[in-house]
């Protein structure tokens, strides 16, 4: 069985990086000082992947105010609205509001991504709003216009980074309040089929926030990698993935209990059960929520579920 270890999502900023960015809000300090800063924080981080061993890497995306703002920030025609609660967190995100035509900004881009200080030998994986979740948590509800602009943002991304992981966050599509109707499928199947059609061993429809039984039969047909919130979805699921690639969110990134050795052996004896050809696992979601120490156990976590696949 093939398996990868990554993450999902922004990580959790270091002490430091809190008190610098708090400084330069507040003109105390330069923006050089807190790129030091940041620089630093993201090569902690670099370490703590290779104590970790994934397969895959982050570079933290830990200067991302949340994880809808980049978008706002590097797309002409797109301004930030109010502020709005992420989900049922503690967090908040801006409304991203369509105002005109959409064109991305190459430069911005750019500042949102820091891969060139993850090894260059390693597989990287940058993380993104899904089409959907755009669509549906902004002014504008045309999810092909989102899926054109990201589709623009991946092409810079993948010409400036080789063996590049592209993971879409999709929390919209599993929560409650945003579930898409069956007869939504197809639009949704055609968003993702036009971002994934040069390679789609490279992409990732990440799911969390919700149960993924919900839109079952939308993503029993993607031919990309599914990714899961296991903290949310039985496991009974699994079953019907056999011919997927799936990435299951295993680290609970609201807990700050390390997850129970129990409860991770019951899932990876189920997984030797079925015959899933590529898995992957990571944190269900962004770990930013819990302090940076906790956020790097979590993280640690995953070379020990790995070798218990594998044993």
């Amino acid at each position: 069985m093939n398996i990868i270890t990554t993450v999902s999502g922004i990580h959790s900023r270091s002490e430091n990086l809190i008190k610098m960015t708090r400084e330069f809000d507040k003109g105390i300090i330069s923006y050089n000082e807190l790129r030091k800063a940041l620089i630093n924080d993201i090569k902690n981080f670099i370490g703590v992947q290779s104590k970790a061993g994934l397969e895959v890497f982050s570079d933290g995306m830990l200067n991302w105010q949340d994880p809808i703002r980049p978008i706002i920030e590097c797309v002409e025609g797109i301004k930030g609205g109010p502020y709005l609660r992420w989900f049922e967190t503690n967090t908040f995100y801006k409304k991203p509001m369509v105002v005109d035509t959409l064109k991305i900004k190459k430069e911005t881009v750019k500042k949102f991504f820091n891969f060139d200080l993850v090894p260059e030998e390693k597989s990287k994986i940058a993380i993104l709003p899904g089409p959907y979740t755009l669509s549906i948590l902004s002014n504008e509800k045309n999810i092909e216009r989102f899926t054109n602009i990201l589709k623009d943002i991946i092409k810079l991304l993948k010409k400036d980074y080789k063996n590049l992981f592209i993971l879409l966050q999709e929390p919209c599509l599993v929560y409650e309040q945003y579930f898409p109707n069956k007869e939504y499928f197809i639009h949704l199947k055609k968003a993702y089929n036009q971002l994934y059609s040069d390679n789609p061993q490279k992409y990732i429809i990440h799911t969390f926030f919700g149960n993924a039984e919900n839109i079952g039969p939308l993503l029993y047909e993607l031919e990309c990698w599914i990714g899961i919130d296991m903290t949310e979805t039985p496991y009974s699921i699994l079953k019907n993935f056999k011919k997927s690639n799936i990435l299951l969110g295993i680290l609970d990134s609201q807990n700050p209990i390390i997850e129970a050795s129990k409860r991770i052996n019951k899932l990876i004896e189920y997984i030797k059960s079925l015959e899933i050809g590529k898995v992957g696992f990571c944190p269900n979601t962004d770990l930013r929520y819990l302090p940076r120490k906790l956020a790097d156990k979590k993280i640690i976590t995953l070379k020990k579920v790995k070798c218990l696949l594998v044993s």
